[in-house]
């Protein structure tokens, strides 16, 4: 019933109405997002440059993003649990500063 306005139905789950006008009989979309990782299975590596791209509703959402990234982080990705931590957060080549609170 939250999903109109939950951060995480907004960022992973992308919920429309079932009678929208455009994707008939849908009731989920694209999500609002593009992920680009270079190097990412090109061997070991001390770091991975992610790109994402957060479209129109969502770019309000950067600080939830972050912590999410930064949770996974601490939990660990892929089957072995592997820990990364953010070095640095840039729009475009400006940085940019987060809170991490």
């Amino acid at each position: 019933m939250f999903h109109a306005s939950c951060v995480y139905a907004s960022l992973f789950e992308s919920i429309i109405p079932k009678d929208n006008e455009i994707l008939t009989g849908r009731d989920r979309i694209s999500h609002p997002y593009i992920i680009d990782v270079e190097n990412f299975n090109q061997g070991p590596t001390a770091f991975l440059t992610l790109t994402c791209i957060l479209l129109h509703p969502v770019v309000s959402y950067i600080p939830y993003l972050f912590y999410a990234l930064k949770k996974g982080g601490e939990a660990g990705i892929l089957r072995r649990r592997i820990p990364y931590r953010i070095d640095g957060i840039l729009d475009g080549d400006r940085p940019l500063l987060v809170d991490e609170d």
